[in-house]
């Protein structure tokens, strides 16, 4: 079950997509995955930059449980303290992301109850891209080369893995290549 959270509070200016117009709404966005994680930060701030200079909205994607198995049901309405900590999680993530860039652009929080990358690649049917973090070389380690593999093969649109020093090699659509179609 999807839902979409409220913008973290203490962030200052909220650039929300609820908040914007239906021309900014209607944009396919880009969605990154934010486990926290500093290389789910460094994934969130190229992510920005390359919004903005896009003029596309961004969807944070985090997934719960942060650990463990998916839960079979999660009773909407009703506190949840897997989903609370993904949240938590998410809003720190997003704040350090927003402190590292001059202009954000329109970007809008969500929290799945799924496996990261099923969780992807539904979103990713509506995005004009998907963006990953790496601690280190897209191949480093067979999960992450799996991970980006899948990706790829089953989203139908650019992913991009941000490394320590930016987006890995051939990863980075061309320009004008940002528009989700297939």
């Amino acid at each position: 079950m999807d839902d979409v959270t409220a913008p973290p509070t203490g962030l200052g200016e909220t650039r929300h997509l609820a908040q914007h117009p239906d021309r900014v709404r209607d944009l396919p966005p880009v969605v990154v995955a934010v486990d926290g994680s500093d290389a789910s930060v460094r994934a969130l701030v190229w992510a920005f930059r390359h919004a903005v200079t896009q003029g596309l909205p961004v969807v944070a994607l985090t997934t719960w449980p942060l650990s463990g198995d998916v839960f079979v049901r999660a009773r909407p309405g009703h506190f949840c303290e897997p989903r609370w900590q993904a949240r938590e999680v998410q809003a720190e993530a997003v704040s350090r992301a927003l402190a590292a860039v001059t202009h954000p652009p329109t970007y809008d929080l969500r929290v799945d109850n799924a496996e990261l990358v099923d969780a992807l690649i539904r979103a990713g049917e509506r995005a004009s891209m998907v963006v990953i973090g790496s601690d280190g070389p897209a191949d480093s380690t067979p999960t992450r080369r799996r991970t980006a593999d899948r990706l790829r093969h089953e989203v139908g649109v650019p992913v991009v893995v941000v490394g320590p020093d930016g987006p890995l090699a051939g990863t980075v659509p061309e320009p004008g290549r940002h528009s989700g179609s297939r």
